[in-house]
């Protein structure tokens, strides 16, 4: 191997020149490396967020049920939402005459369960209204 200064000068400028390139290699990984576990947590969110759409793939015969629990559910609710009102306003018709039967004051009592009733006789509990 020659002993030229110049030789090794010229051996140093390239090292120096495959360090450079090398640290350039190491910074360009850890940013590639930085964004790879970025996406890895985003795809990791959206496995969650996919976890009940995969759960009714794998189960369509209970997605269609539940589906179908919701719509009965619901129906339910609005029949409730008609009938209910007119029950009450009937309920509150009678309990209005009866007051007014009765010079203005109802005779309430409390029957089994703590529930509320008004008397519409003074003979006991067989005519009553169920209040509450």
């Amino acid at each position: 191997m020659p002993v030229n200064p110049d030789y090794r000068l010229y051996l140093e400028s390239e090292f120096k020149r495959v360090h450079q390139t090398l640290d350039s290699i190491n910074e360009q990984t850890i940013k590639t490396n930085n964004r790879v576990n970025c996406i890895e947590d985003k795809v990791g969110g959206l496995e969650k967020e996919l976890l009940e759409y995969r759960f009714f793939k794998k189960y369509p015969k209970l997605a269609v049920m539940l589906i179908v629990m919701f719509v009965i559910m619901a129906g339910f609710t609005v029949y409730r939402a008609i009938k209910v009102p007119a029950e009450f306003t009937e309920v509150n018709e009678k309990i209005e005459t009866e007051i007014r039967m009765h010079g203005g004051v109802p005779n309430v009592v409390r029957g089994p369960g703590g529930k509320l009733y008004m008397k519409i006789n003074n003979q006991g509990l067989s005519d009553t209204i169920r209040i509450k």
